[in-house]
């Protein structure tokens, strides 16, 4: 019966936390005093037209009558489990997980008795409430909505589709022109994919011949640009990178034999290509390289070994890049608004009894993960009102203050070790200045970086020949840059917004929350984080409970931004967190920098080792 959905809501977590909060922990939704449970959850999770929701629950309800009847026995924990739906019930008997109360495996499991919790649905998805227009309420078990984002797919054979289909542009002969200065060879002949890989890659067939076009190109900045190798929308970020996320969603959608045949493929012809080019043994002068190779390698064993777990016997029928036109190509609606939060690749899974899946997954080509790389005018737009211990412009100001103080009334001694220094007299010839000339550039209010480097490098040639106030000079430079580096630090994890902002700072390079909603998931080097593997970690998949525990550990060296699940517990290093001046004593420039930690990415290992081995 047609019937369009009015409603989209999790409805297997709604009722799991109802069992939670009512006596015995049995679902009835005919009784009172649940449904005014039931209303506060709802209210809780931002949900309006309650009543209306309330009484479209309560005919659900009525209609599928799951809840109170299917029972069965845990084969792990020997008890009785009730299950929410039927579906749910029946893919538990068929694992050999749960046997029926009746059967007599299930009395032989029958050890200690008793009930546990309804069991939600194992489904990333979501009931969702729809109507026929005349009241009558059925669940639409295909819809899968994440985080408030409709995940579910329409029926396209995306393979076959327009957007697939459609040829690489500009063609192979109007590109070998454009491409004529930069490309690498003959010899090595031109790489060509294997005539089976290129068969059985489940990916629009232009990726193919554009990465054929990136494995035969030398780097330079006309290269440097998706534009080059395509008119058609690509992906995003430095040309290596995107190379890299071809190579992974190429090879993911291949069988392990394909891939292994593919990414040989790849590495044996590099290797012909710097035997027959030695002056392109630097990785920067190519565009596909040994490291992005692996690196692609690493990316599609995590992948692989999540989807094998999560999904056993799933087959992946298509891989899509972050573009609009193939996301929707996919059976995605509404791009813009359903995407993943920083997805890079994109799989259509069918799993064993047939349901296709949209799997999303961030890539990252190793453990040297780089969350942050700017400067701590950042904070300023975090917190308008931070204060002048911590504030990048007032920290500048003082530095330009104290050289030309200093400058000013050491200028004797200064000159006088610049006429020794040979060094120093190449910086000042190279700067085109004098002192006096830099000192009076200062009074003038036009100082600059390379006027303050001038007078530091003139101070730093006066202590190195004995000069005393030099030295104490330069000691008092650095006491005030660690204070400012501390400052800044203890302020990031004490000030609510500061820390706020940095979680929103990092949360594109390290999406915990989409992770932990099983939004997307990350694959990191060879090592996957997902949902799992987050529980595994931090015992918990909930992001507001990971960002609550979140602390920055100052008194440490280097800092880190850490996860203590409670007071006194345990401490994961995630990032470390570092706060520079770029030219300590004359550069005025606060660099802040987060990188995930070596400590996080050995966990984060031994994670994966023990899911996935």
């Amino acid at each position: 019966m047609p019937y369009k959905t009015i409603y989209m809501i999790n409805f297997d977590e709604v009722l799991l936390e109802l069992s939670y909060r009512v006596e015995g922990g049995i679902v009835d939704l005919t009784n009172k005093t649940q449904l005014s449970v039931l209303e506060d959850i709802l209210r809780e999770n931002g949900v309006t037209n309650i009543k209306e929701l309330i009484e479209k629950a309560r005919v659900y309800y009525s209609y599928l009558n799951e809840a109170a009847t299917y029972k069965a026995v845990s084969k792990e924990s020997g008890k009785i489990v009730q299950f929410t739906s039927k579906d749910n019930y029946q893919d538990a008997l068929k694992s050999g997980t749960h046997f029926d109360v009746n059967s007599k495996k299930g009395k032989e499991a029958l050890k200690k008795g008793g009930e546990e919790k309804p069991k939600p649905s194992k489904s990333k998805g979501a009931s969702v409430f729809g109507t026929d227009g005349g009241g009558k309420v059925f669940p639409d078990k295909k819809a899968r909505v994440i985080g408030g984002k409709d995940k579910t797919l329409k029926k396209i054979n995306t393979l076959q589709s327009k957007e697939y289909q459609q040829p690489q542009k500009p063609n192979d002969a109007d590109f070998k022109k454009k491409n004529k200065k930069y490309e690498i060879g003959p010899p090595p002949p031109s790489y060509k994919f294997p005539n089976e890989i290129a068969k059985s890659a489940k990916v629009a067939p232009r990726h193919i011949k554009a990465l054929e076009r990136m494995m035969n190109t030398k780097f330079s900045q006309e290269t440097a640009k998706w534009s080059h190798f395509s008119d058609l929308p690509g992906g995003a970020g430095q040309i290596s990178a995107q190379a890299g996320e071809l190579m992974t969603l190429i090879g993911t959608t291949l069988d392990d034999k394909q891939a292994e045949a593919f990414y040989q493929s790849l590495l044996q012809h590099e290797a012909k290509q710097l035997e027959k080019n030695p002056k392109l043994q630097s990785e920067g002068s190519r565009v596909v390289t040994k490291s992005w190779i692996q690196a692609a390698q690493n990316n599609r064993k995590a992948i692989r070994n999540r989807i094998n777990n999560e999904y056993p016997g799933a087959t992946i029928t298509a891989g899509a890049w972050d573009t609009e036109g193939e996301v929707q190509a996919m059976g995605l609606s509404d791009y813009k608004k359903n995407k993943g939060f920083s997805t890079d690749a994109y799989f259509k899974i069918k799993t064993k009894d047939g349901e296709e899946i949209l799997d999303e997954v961030s890539l990252k080509k190793s453990t040297t993960v780089n969350f942050l790389n700017s400067g701590t005018g950042k904070l300023a737009e975090w917190d308008s009102n931070i204060p002048d211990n911590i504030n990048p412009t007032v920290y500048q100001n003082k530095e330009r203050r104290m050289l030309e103080t200093f400058g000013t009334k050491n200028m004797k001694a200064l000159e006088k070790a610049a006429l020794k220094d040979k060094e120093l007299q190449s910086i000042l010839k190279s700067k085109k200045m004098t002192l006096k000339d830099a000192l009076q550039k200062m009074k003038d209010g036009k100082s600059s970086r390379d006027v303050n480097k001038v007078i530091i490098a003139s101070i730093q040639s006066a202590a190195n020949q004995g000069d005393k106030a030099s030295k104490q000079y330069l000691e008092l430079v650095q006491k005030i840059h660690k204070k400012h580096q501390k400052d800044v630090i203890s302020a990031l994890g004490s000030n609510k917004k500061l820390k706020q902002g940095m979680l929103n700072a990092i949360k594109e390079e390290f999406p915990l929350k989409a992770v932990g909603e099983g939004e997307e998931s990350m694959a990191i080097g060879p090592n996957s984080l997902d949902r799992s593997v987050l529980k595994e970690i931090f015992k918990t998949s909930d992001f507001d409970k990971i960002k609550e525990g979140l602390v920055a550990m100052t008194n440490e060296e280097p800092p880190y931004l850490a996860y203590r699940a409670k007071s006194g517990g345990a401490v994961i290093p995630i990032a470390t967190i570092g706060v520079r001046e770029d030219g300590v004593g004359y550069g005025g420039q606060i660099k802040f920098e987060m990188q995930l930690d070596r400590r996080f990415a050995k966990i984060l290992e031994a994670a994966n080792k023990k899911i996935y081995s």
